[in-house]
């Protein structure tokens, strides 16, 4: 009788622990199951390319103001020496360059021709005037030589006339974006370029005879120079205040932009905005 009570406890005994380790190994396929799910789902939802640490940065980080943006920038940037080092040296054929021929030139006003066939009659004529005193009235020199003497003076003044007004003739200019441009002289010309950013002053100034004929002269000085750079004559009164206040415009813009650091002016609008109103926030 004791017997079969030991072999009944046994039996039950070794059922238990039979069902104890089923369970346990279905609870760790489960696990496993699940933790194969989870890393499937993930790996799915993962991004094909793998992220930068220097994207991570920049994604986690929010510029919060323009400071915090200006610094940023800065960090990113290259320097100068950096650039040149880097920068490759490939030469610009010559077909490519940019000509000062195919920039297309504006004449000065029609007036100003007028005005220096005026001036050259008024100086002329008392030019010969005196002359013709200081050799007539002593009565040293001959009836022939005094004709010879004074045929060849006024011949000589109305080459100086004749060459003005030609010169006259060749001015021209044009305002670019970059640059004021002037050309002059028929025989040897003369082509100047001013680029607003050495533009420093700008005055416009008018004779008796400019007032007369409603024209000035435009005078532009550059930095570092005592002498006007480019002095343009013929501009009409209205038109000559009017192109000095763009020119000078046009060089506070230029000035400001190089004055500016290089990683500002690489900001974008946006980033300006979205600091700006951060920063009022």
């Amino acid at each position: 009788m004791g017997c079969d009570m030991d072999c009944e406890i046994k039996s039950e005994t070794k059922s238990e622990i039979k069902s104890d380790m089923n369970s346990e190994t279905d609870n760790s396929k489960q696990a496993n199951a699940k933790q194969l799910a989870c890393e499937q789902a993930v790996s799915e939802s993962a991004p094909s390319s793998p992220v930068m640490p220097e994207q991570m940065a920049h994604s986690q980080v929010k510029p919060t103001n323009v400071q915090q943006v200006l610094t940023e920038q800065e960090s990113i940037t290259p320097t100068v020496k950096e650039l040149e080092l880097t920068a490759s040296h490939v030469t610009v054929d010559s077909s490519d360059w940019q000509s000062f021929d195919r920039v297309a030139l504006q004449s000065v006003n029609d007036s100003h021709y007028t005005q220096v066939l005026t001036e050259s009659l008024i100086f002329g004529g008392l030019v010969f005037i005196g002359a013709s005193l200081a050799v007539i009235i002593p009565g040293a020199l001959s009836l022939p030589l005094v004709i010879a003497i004074l045929t060849g003076l006024l011949l000589i003044i109305c080459i100086i006339g004749y060459l003005r007004h030609r010169h006259a003739k060749s001015l021209g200019y044009a305002t670019c974006e970059h640059e004021l441009l002037m050309q002059q002289g028929f025989w040897w010309v003369k082509r100047t370029s001013l680029p607003y950013s050495r533009l420093q002053h700008v005055s416009v100034s008018h004779g008796p005879l400019e007032r007369h004929f409603n024209l000035s002269t435009i005078k532009c000085f550059s930095a570092g120079s005592g002498s006007a750079e480019i002095e343009l004559p013929g501009i009409e009164q209205e038109t000559a205040e009017h192109l000095r206040q763009h020119l000078l415009s046009q060089a506070a813009k230029a000035n400001l932009q190089a004055n500016l650091p290089k990683h500002a002016q690489n900001l974008s609008q946006q980033e300006i905005t979205e600091g700006v109103s951060s920063d009022g926030a």
